[in-house]
C-alpha cells in the first residue's frame, strides 16, 4: 500500500501544543495572577458592550467574537498556570470583583446600606444592582444556545445573590456595632439608663413596648423602663447641680426614689451655697439698680392682672426699697442680702406651684426680680462674682426642673415627669423666643432627646406582677419548659444586672469595631454580589 499523507482536521490542530489560534496561545504575563486579574477586570466591560450590541442590534457577532477571544485566551492562561477545571481562579476573580463595570451599578447599594434604609429596601436595592450586575457579565454562546436564556439566568442568579447578601451584611454589621441611636447616645452620656429598646430604637423599641404591655413578663420590662424614667429625672438634676463642679451629687441623686425628693435636695443645695456667698457680699443702691426696678414694675403692670400688679409692686417696696435704699447707709450687708434672697425664692416657689395661673405669672416676675439682684451682686461683689454665677446658672436650670416636677401630670408619678412635661416647663421659664425655637434654652437638649427615646407615659413599676411571674415560672416550668424558659429571659434581661449587661454589650466593642461594622454594611454587598459575579467566571468552563 502506498502511503498515504494523513493531515490533522484544522478543528483538531489548535490543540496540539504550538498549534494554538493567537488569542489561544497565552504564554508571558496573561498566565501570571497579574495577567489574569487584568482579564477579570475586563470581562465586565465586554459583557456590557455585548448586552449593549444585543439591545440594539447594532454590531452583535463583533462584540461576540470579542467575548469569544477573551474567553478563550483566558482559559488558555488557566492552563498554562496549571489551573485545574475544579480550582478557583482568585486572581481573576479578584479582578472581576473591581472591575470598574461592577463598581458603577455597584455603587447604589452602598448608598442606600449609609442612609441607614430598613432590610426590605437593603434587599430590593441589592436585588436590582444583582440584576445590573449581572447583566454586565459576558455571555460564551455555544451551539444551540441562547444568549437571551443565558442572560436571563445571570441576571436572575445576581438579583437572587444581591437581595441575599445586601441584608445579611446589614444585619452582621449590625450585629458587631448595634445601631444605637444619637439621641440614646446623648441620654446615656447624661447617666439615663436605658433600656436595650430604647437605646436602639426602631423595631426592637416596638417589641419591647408590646412586651411592657404583656401579663406578667410584662412588668419586668416596665420596671426597667421607670427606671429610665428615674435616671432621666436625676439626669435634669444633674444639670442644676453640675456647675457647682461636685460629683458626689451623683450618689445621692441615684438614691431618690421621688422627683419631689430631688427637688428638695436640690434646691437645699444651692440655697445653702446662696447663704454663704451672699455672707460675703454687699449691695449698695445705685441709679443703675432703680432703673432696673422700674423697667420690671411697668412689665408687670402691663403682664399681671391689677391686684397682682400691686402684689408685685409691694415685694420691690418692702424687699429692696425697705431693705437697700431706704436704708440710712443705702447698703445692704450679708445678712440682709440672705434676708432678701430667701424672702423672694419662698415667695417664688409658693407663687410657682399654684394651680392659679394669675399667681403662677406673678411667681414668674418674683424670679425676674431675684434674677435682677442676683446681677447685681454680681457686677458689686466681684470677689464672688465667678462663684454666684455658677450657682445662678444651677439656679436657672433648678427653675425649670421644679416647674416640671410640679406639673400636674408629675403628681401620679410622684414628682417624675416625662419630657413633655419637662418641655412645658422650658418653654415656661424661657423668655427669648430665639431660645424657644431652637435648642439652645436651658435643658432644651434634653427635651429633645427624652422624646425621641423614651414612651410619652411613664410606666408604673409592675412589682405585684413581677412577683406574681416569678412564682408562676416554676409551674410553668412543668407543663412547658420551652415557655418557661422564655418567661425567665424576660426577668434575667430586665433585672438591674441582665440591663447592666446588655447596655455593656450594645456600647462596649473591641477598638475598630466600628469601622469593620460600618465597612461591611457599606461595601460588603457590593462586594458580595461582585463575589457572585466573580466565581461564576472564576473557574474554567
Amino acid at each position: 500500500m502506498a502511503d498515504t499523507e494523513f493531515t490533522l482536521l484544522p478543528g483538531l490542530q489548535h490543540l496540539i501544543p504550538g498549534n494554538e489560534k493567537p488569542e489561544e496561545r497565552a504564554g508571558g504575563m496573561w498566565s501570571s495572577k497579574a495577567g489574569r486579574f487584568v482579564q477579570g477586570m475586563a470581562e465586565p466591560v465586554a459583557g456590557g458592550a455585548q448586552l449593549l450590541a444585543h439591545a440594539t442590534g447594532l454590531g452583535t457577532q463583533t462584540a461576540d467574537s470579542a467575548v469569544d477571544k477573551l474567553h478563550n485566551l483566558y482559559q488558555a492562561s488557566r492552563k498554562e498556570a496549571g489551573l485545574t477545571p475544579e480550582d478557583w481562579d482568585y486572581w481573576a476573580g479578584a479582578g472581576n470583583m473591581v472591575s470598574p463595570a461592577n463598581m458603577l451599578p455597584g455603587a447604589a447599594i452602598g448608598r442606600v446600606a449609609r442612609a441607614g434604609a430598613s432590610l426590605g429596601r437593603i434587599a430590593a436595592t441589592g436585588a436590582a444592582t444583582g440584576a445590573a450586575m449581572g447583566a454586565t457579565q459576558p455571555v460564551v454562546t455555544k451551539p444551540g444556545e441562547s444568549y437571551a436564556a443565558e442572560k436571563a439566568t445571570q441576571i436572575g442568579g445576581g438579583a437572587l445573590a444581591g437581595s441575599v447578601v445586601g441584608p445579611a451584611a446589614h444585619v452582621a454589621g449590625s450585629a458587631i456595632m448595634p445601631p444605637i441611636t444619637q439621641a440614646a447616645r446623648g441620654l446615656m452620656a447624661e447617666g439615663v439608663q436605658l433600656t436595650p429598646g430604647q437605646m436602639m430604637g426602631g423595631l426592637p423599641k416596638y417589641v419591647e413596648d408590646i412586651a411592657a404591655n404583656l401579663p406578667f413578663i410584662g412588668g419586668f420590662v416596665r420596671n426597667a423602663q421607670a427606671d429610665a424614667y428615674q435616671t432621666y429625672n436625676a439626669a435634669a438634676a444633674r444639670r442644676a447641680l453640675a456647675p457647682l463642679g461636685d460629683p458626689d451629687f451623683n450618689a445621692a441623686l441615684r438614691n431618690m426614689n421621688t422627683g419631689y425628693e430631688m427637688a428638695e435636695y436640690v434646691g437645699t443645695v444651692l440655697g445653702d451655697q446662696y447663704n454663704i456667698l451672699h455672707g460675703m457680699s454687699a449691695i449698695k443702691a445705685t441709679p443703675e439698680l432703680e432703673t432696673e426696678l422700674g423697667l420690671l414694675v411697668q412689665r408687670a403692670q402691663r403682664g399681671l392682672t391689677a391686684s397682682h400688679a400691686e402684689d408685685f409692686n409691694r415685694i420691690v417696696r418692702n424687699e429692696i426699697y425697705g431693705k437697700i435704699f431706704n436704708n440710712p447707709m443705702q447698703v445692704a450687708d450679708g445678712h440682709s442680702i440672705q434676708t432678701i434672697t430667701s424672702e423672694l425664692g419662698r415667695a417664688q416657689k409658693t407663687l410657682s406651684s399654684s394651680t392659679s395661673m394669675n399667681e403662677q405669672d406673678l411667681g414668674g416676675f418674683v424670679q425676674q426680680l431675684r434674677e435682677v439682684i442676683d446681677k447685681e451682686l454680681i457686677d458689686q461683689n466681684p470677689g464672688v462674682g465667678e462663684a454666684l454665677k455658677r450657682v445662678n446658672r444651677g439656679w436657672a436650670n433648678f427653675v425649670r426642673f421644679q416647674k416640671a416636677v410640679g406639673s400636674k401630670g408629675a403628681e401620679a408619678h410622684e414628682g417624675f415627669f416625662n419630657p413633655n412635661q419637662l418641655s412645658t416647663a422650658v418653654n415656661e421659664s424661657e423668655q427669648s423666643l430665639w431660645n424657644k425655637s431652637t435648642n439652645r434654652a436651658l435643658m432644651k437638649d434634653l427635651v429633645v432627646m427624652g422624646k425621641q427615646t423614651l414612651p410619652n407615659t411613664i410606666p408604673n413599676s409592675g412589682t405585684s406582677e413581677r412577683t406574681l411571674a416569678t412564682a408562676l415560672l416554676g409551674g410553668t416550668a412543668v407543663v412547658s419548659p420551652q415557655m418557661a424558659l422564655v418567661g425567665a429571659a424576660i426577668p434575667a434581661i430586665y433585672s438591674r444586672q441582665g440591663q447592666n449587661f446588655a447596655r455593656a454589650v450594645l456600647t462596649r466593642r473591641p477598638r475598630g469595631s466600628g469601622s469593620i461594622a460600618n465597612a461591611l454594611q457599606r461595601y460588603a454587598p457590593v462586594q458580595g454580589v461582585q463575589a457572585y459575579s466573580a466565581m461564576n467566571r472564576g473557574t474554567q468552563d
